[in-house]
């Protein structure tokens, strides 16, 4: 009885190990062999995630777990982003990938600020999108109210476009973008020339559509960016205290204490 237990016990760390860990901005591939990510607690709490989904064919099944919510969808298009509300703690994702198919996935947590080279195409934008929001007047604070992207010492001169869904399915959107630079400020932007060696703010803003809180469908991208998307181009930071004395901001997997893993082994002995 007693190996069985360490066994399952070796067994079910090691399935944790090789649960692949998200990195926030970055761009995740989703096949038949990577369909289990975890989304690691590493920022502060009361939290809105956007999940952009990419796939190929027929009907992806999404499954998302958090201490306090539990949501699944099919994602039957092919350009998908769905919105949560996350009061704490760690969230499992599950994929249900049909044979053929595949794609990827980018997640963003509003609190957390993304620094970017604007090398990449960022966000997902499709006339057909399917668009999920579960985020209500409840859920919902001003300290979230906006994805926040800063372009540091910008690379070269070059005309910023932005673009965004005015409807979806459900829903009815207005322009979400602000830009910033030494303080001033423009609303509702749809171009803007970017100077060499200057830095600027960019901000997607939150919505209230029907009874919920959004962002539309959007993207925003350089004259030079590249369709390829580069993980590389993007980091993240927060800018308010996060639990414990110093967690990582990143990891490619989940980390086991070794020494939960040296006390199972040895008990085998």
């Amino acid at each position: 009885m007693k190996m069985s237990i360490i066994f399952v016990s070796l067994f079910s760390l090691s399935l944790s190990l090789e649960m692949t860990s998200i990195d926030l901005g970055k761009n995740v591939i989703i096949d038949s062999s990577n369909y289990e990510f975890r989304l690691a607690y590493k920022g502060p709490s009361k939290n809105m995630f956007l999940f952009l989904v990419s796939h190929e064919k027929g009907n992806l099944g999404f499954e998302i777990e958090c201490p306090m919510i539990e949501f699944s969808t099919n994602l039957t298009k092919k350009e998908n982003g769905i919105i949560i509300y996350n009061q704490e703690g760690t969230c499992n994702l599950k994929f249900r990938v049909e044979k053929g198919d595949g794609g990827s996935l980018i997640v963003y947590d509003f609190k957390a600020l993304y620094e970017i080279g604007l090398k990449n195409i960022y966000g997902k934008i499709d006339k057909d999108m399917k668009w999920d929001t579960i985020v209500d007047d409840e859920s919902h604070d001003e300290s979230k109210s906006k994805l926040t992207f800063l372009v540091p010492n910008f690379r070269t001169n070059s005309n910023i476009t932005f673009e965004y869904l005015e409807r979806t399915s459900f829903y009815s959107f207005k322009n979400p973008f602000m830009v910033c630079h030494e303080k001033i400020c423009k609303e509702n932007v749809s171009s803007y020339y970017f100077e060499k060696g200057k830095s600027y703010q960019i901000y997607v803003k939150v919505q209230k559509v029907s009874l919920f809180y959004a962002i539309p469908p959007f993207k925003f991208y350089a004259e030079d960016s590249e369709e390829k998307y580069s993980n590389d181009d993007i980091k993240y930071t927060y800018n308010e205290p996060q639990p414990g004395p110093n967690p990582p901001l990143s990891s490619n997997y989940i980390k086991v204490p070794i020494q939960i893993l040296i006390l199972l082994i040895s008990l085998l002995l």
